[in-house]
């Protein structure tokens, strides 16, 4: 797989445990895997409590209910799991712990808006800081080996890391959608003007052909390659690809890139909901430091 190890966030949730079984059915055997689990005092234990003093659970009692749920969570797979206790804040903690040559997992969606809000923070800072691959993995999405993959492509360098990235690690016999969304711009307060959609069409088949022509001479299976140009916004072209696919690659930064400004519009959209397993492709960004 090339993976030195796969980290997986689990917090106890369902959400968590999903991505820890997604993991194990995904990578090789031959690839170690180390569920972490992540613990901190809440915050409201920084606030004074109307009885007096600061209600602030013992560091034993956090501690051991860190322990029991990661135990838990690795009692529900068939297959021998590391395990690590880390404290800190979730996603800046896993952000650190997982190396440039890992795998991070982490799970998404949970139970009512908040607890949402809160998984989505986790995987969106997880998928803006890493310097490994991330991968989100949707509580709906089963735990098996994806056969539908589909790789966004913007023609950026990081594009580019991702269908190498799908070509490395998905299974030989799955083939990989390259899809590139293209469209018109929209100007406003000038007169109407007609632009010839041909050249902007062929802009995108160049941006494919790009890829092919960088992979030339790697050694891996292009022939696996299907080049999609689809007329639109990224966001829904990628959106409603992943509707159909077991899993969506798409690249960081670039020139406007899938994760421009940290997390842009396209990825945070697709981080937040996204339909299939999304793995975020990393090769620029700087780790954050844990709140340890």
């Amino acid at each position: 797989m090339g993976a030195s190890s796969v980290i997986v966030g689990v917090d106890g949730s369902t959400e968590s445990i999903g991505a820890l079984k997604w993991a194990c059915e995904f990578v090789p055997p031959e690839s170690p895997i180390i569920a972490v689990r992540v613990w901190d005092f809440p915050v409201w234990s920084a606030f004074p409590s109307p009885m007096g003093g600061y209600p602030v659970p013992p560091v034993e009692e956090m501690e051991s209910s860190a322990m029991t749920q990661l135990a838990t969570a690795v009692e529900m797979v068939d297959r021998k799991v590391e395990t690590e206790i880390l404290r800190g804040e979730p996603a800046a903690a896993l952000v650190h712990r997982a190396g440039p040559d890992d795998l991070l997992v982490v799970g998404t969606r949970g139970y009512g808006a908040i607890r949402d809000w809160l998984m989505a923070s986790v995987s969106c800072g997880c998928a803006a800081n890493a310097k490994c691959p991330v991968v989100v993995v949707p509580s709906s999405v089963e735990p098996a080996m994806p056969k539908r993959v589909v790789v966004g492509v913007d023609g950026s360098e990081n594009s580019h890391r991702a269908v190498r990235w799908a070509l490395e690690h998905v299974p030989d016999s799955s083939p990989v959608r390259v899809v590139t969304a293209w469209d018109t711009p929209v100007l406003y307060g000038y007169d109407p003007m007609v632009f010839d959609t041909k050249d902007y069409e062929e802009a995108a088949r160049k941006r494919l052909a790009d890829v092919c022509d960088s992979l030339t001479g790697s050694g891996l299976d292009c022939d696996r390659l299907e080049t999609v140009t689809v007329r639109g916004d990224a966001r829904t072209v990628l959106t409603r690809e992943s509707e159909n696919a077991d899993m969506l690659v798409v690249g960081s930064h670039g020139h406007g890139g899938i994760l421009h400004m940290m997390m842009g519009s396209v990825a945070s959209s697709l981080v937040h909901q996204p339909k299939c397993a999304l793995v975020v492709v990393r090769g620029d960004a700087e780790p954050v430091s844990s709140t340890d």
